[in-house]
């Protein structure tokens, strides 16, 4: 619930255009899917959370060409 929350602030904070913010949340997924190996965001270790959090915190989306 706390990752999805912070997704969610994150991509807010970064996009006011709804048209382009399904694209962040699919792009901010697959993200922490790589950098944390799971299926899921949902299955990201209760010990890796934190670390998570954090990299939410700092990250920025690729630019449109």
């Amino acid at each position: 619930r706390r990752l999805q929350k912070g997704i969610a602030q994150k991509v807010y904070e970064v996009e006011s255009d709804p048209k382009v913010r399904p694209r962040l949340f699919r792009e901010l997924h697959r993200e922490i899917k790589d950098r944390f190996g799971v299926a899921s965001y949902k299955d990201v270790k209760r010990k890796e959370l934190q670390s998570a959090l954090r990299y939410i915190e700092n990250w920025i989306p690729r630019k449109v060409s």
